[in-house]
């Protein structure tokens, strides 16, 4: 789930109420709200450095050991009992997180509860706590690399044709609910990747199959970004979505699309979609190694199960998924000494674009013979236009189009007139239109339409005498289009029934037979409702949270110590507010509470102190001992120590979310 899908489902005021905790106190006053905080590079490093000492932990145990996927709270603190902290802070940290807006729950139907991240925050997270520091490749070995460059348009020009295919072929489906095989290849054609160049990477998507991948991976983020609407018989294009995203500069388009494969298809291997999140902070231009990459994830801990849900091989997963990518037209392969394995991109991932400068966008070239030429640096608008009223010839960095009589009447029919078609040329280009294209369109606007096809229904009569007799009828010859021969006429389809009518009130009676011929006439002009539904695309996400209520948390972080250790506040205060020294059976009281409540405590010795961990209390002819471990900064030690009540001077009680040393 992303952060814009949250807000919908949130309470305006749980949402409002996230920038005012102390995580997002920079991002107050910066004046941004949490949801464009929460997605935001410069925002995040701030929240992180202002985390409560327990959600930091919390946090980064999320994203070394679980990843992007949803966790119940056992999955969390069976992690945790693997690192330096214990269940009492680990679940106090999960509680301040949701306080802050960082991590959700959602609420199954049978009560379990399962928390997450959202996924377009997760990324930068990411790259707080585990960040990926790649050494670009020195120029005098980026010299020497045997590149493997293509010549391939970046995806969203890729989808834009095949989606133009779509649009102009026809959108209706089958009666299985699929699109016709023809529309299929149509599309493909203007589709670079192939399924082959995919093979390492497979997002579970829908109809494998009925549909090749590639198409899938579009139908999937078309219906899940709005563009296209799924109704009971056909696609159907939302203009405003559709436009909206043709809008966009360029760089955004792309450095979207990436952010949304990331968020979106990467999610049932964490391991995958940390990778793909932490490339996309990369630089563009710049030779990096895929065996760091590799060096990089083996820092996760992820379940040794979803490790290798995807594949044990995680370099075959990371070849698999820059192959993709350059497949997209997002990173060119490259091989240097010993075929070591590089890469680079060729668009820059980084989603935040407003501060940059954009390239301006180039202007269409129109020829005289009616072709014109458009470069990859043509907006989006321009393209799209082009293939709504031309027919594409060549497609390549500099596709070239050409105005057909064909395609000139199919834009017409869509509402198109020569005049709009000259002045939109004639803006694209930046100069006036050629004299002779603007006449070749005048004349055929003056063509096209001469002739057409109606839908009719022929009323047959039986005899010359009856087609005459109704032909003089006042109150039938006006809805008698044309008379054909001597016994049948043409009628409106949407005119039967009262044509029926009146023929009754004459004595005319059509029989039954003939009453149902003009009904299944009448059928095929018929327009049809259909039911429109909203798809949520052909992902298979069994992580997928949509189905479930979300559980709004106001921040209350005074009373999360009181929620989480019940009868706080009938111990005495100095068990938790200061180091003092106690009788062996109040320390003996105090371990059992630390034990009950799951916190460390905090012994010193002259000098000396340590955080204990204890584990458990063993008591043996009235003498007691406890055993457990130290925490120190880079973890727990290993090795399990054994303390008796004599072995320190001072201790005290640590309450995660209270503690202030």
């Amino acid at each position: 789930m992303l952060v814009g899908e949250l807000i919908a489902r949130l309470p305006p005021d749980c949402v409002t109420s996230f920038v005012r905790t102390q995580t997002w106190n920079w991002a107050a006053q910066q004046g941004i709200d949490w949801p464009a905080a929460a997605v935001s590079a410069e925002a995040v490093q701030a929240a992180k450095l202002a985390l409560p000492a327990a959600a930091a932990s919390t946090l980064e145990l999320i994203i070394n050991r679980i990843g992007i996927r949803p966790f119940d709270e056992e999955q969390l603190l069976a992690s945790a009992a693997r690192e330096r902290w214990t269940g009492a802070e680990i679940r106090c940290g999960l509680r301040e997180l949701q306080c802050a807006g960082i991590v959700f729950t959602v609420r199954k139907s049978w009560g379990e509860r399962m928390h997450f991240i959202a996924r377009d925050s997760f990324v930068h997270w990411l790259q707080q706590f585990k960040p990926l520091r790649l050494r670009p490749l020195p120029l005098e070995e980026a010299m020497k690399i045997r590149r493997e460059g293509s010549n391939r348009p970046p995806l969203s020009l890729q989808w834009l044709g095949a989606l133009a295919e779509l649009r102009l072929e026809g959108m209706r489906l089958t009666a299985k609910g699929m699109l016709p095989k023809k529309t299929v290849k149509r599309m493909l054609q203007r589709i670079a990747a192939t399924d082959e160049e995919l093979a390492g990477w497979q997002p579970p998507l829908a109809h494998a199959e009925e549909y090749p991948l590639t198409i899938r991976l579009l139908l999937d983020m078309a219906l899940q970004s709005g563009w296209l609407v799924k109704e009971s018989e056909q696609y159907r294009f939302d203009a405003d979505v559709w436009q909206r995203w043709l809008c966009q500069p360029a760089e955004s388009r792309e450095a979207g699309l990436i952010q949304s494969f990331v968020c979106r298809y990467d999610g049932s291997n964490p391991l995958l979609a940390s990778a793909g999140a932490a490339l996309g902070q990369l630089s563009g231009g710049e030779w990096f190694k895929a065996a760091e990459v590799r060096q990089w994830m083996e820092q996760f801990n992820y379940p040794r199960a979803a490790r290798q849900e995807q594949g044990e091989d995680e370099g075959a997963e990371v070849s698999g998924l820059l192959q993709a990518w350059s497949a997209f037209g997002w990173i060119e392969l490259g091989y240097g000494a010993n075929d070591e394995e590089l890469f680079r991109w060729l668009v820059n991932p980084a989603l935040a674009t407003e501060d940059r400068q954009l390239a301006e966008a180039e202007p269409i070239r129109i020829l005289p013979s009616g072709e014109v030429l458009l470069t990859r640096d043509c907006t989006a608008q321009a393209r799209w236009r082009m293939e709504m009223i031309s027919t594409i010839v060549t497609d390549d960095y500099v596709s070239v189009y050409r105005i057909t009589p064909a395609s000139f009447a199919a834009a017409l029919a869509e509402g198109e007139t020569s005049g709009t078609l000259v002045d939109f040329l004639s803006e694209a280009g930046g100069e006036p239109v050629p004299d002779t294209l603007a006449a070749e369109l005048a004349g055929w606007s003056e063509r096209i339409g001469q002739i057409e096809f109606a839908q009719v229904t022929l009323l047959r009569c039986k005899s010359a005498e009856a087609a005459q007799r109704i032909a003089k009828e006042p109150a039938i010859a006006p809805m008698l289009l044309q008379r054909i021969g001597e016994q049948d006429f043409i009628v409106a389809a949407d005119e039967v029934k009262e044509i029926r009518k009146r023929l009754d009130r004459i004595g005319f009676p059509v029989l039954a037979k003939a009453q149902q011929g003009d009904d299944q006439t009448a059928a095929p002009g018929a327009k049809q409702a259909v039911s429109a539904e909203v798809s949520a695309g052909l992902l298979l996400d069994r992580n997928a949270l949509y189905y479930y209520s979300i559980d709004p948390v106001l921040p209350d972080t005074e009373g999360i110590a009181e929620e989480l250790f019940p009868g706080l506040r009938q111990i005495p205060a100095p068990w938790v507010d200061h180091l003092r020294t106690y009788h062996p059976s109040t320390r003996l009281e105090m371990i059992e509470q630390a034990l009950s409540w799951q916190v460390p405590l905090e012994l010193k010795t002259g000098h000396e102190g340590i955080v204990f961990m204890p584990a458990r209390v063993q008591k043996q002819d009235g003498q007691w001992t406890v055993a457990g471990r130290v925490r120190r900064h880079e973890g727990l030690e290993q090795a399990e120590i054994q303390l008796d009540p004599g072995m320190w001077d001072q201790m005290r009680l640590i309450i995660p979310g209270r503690d202030k040393s």
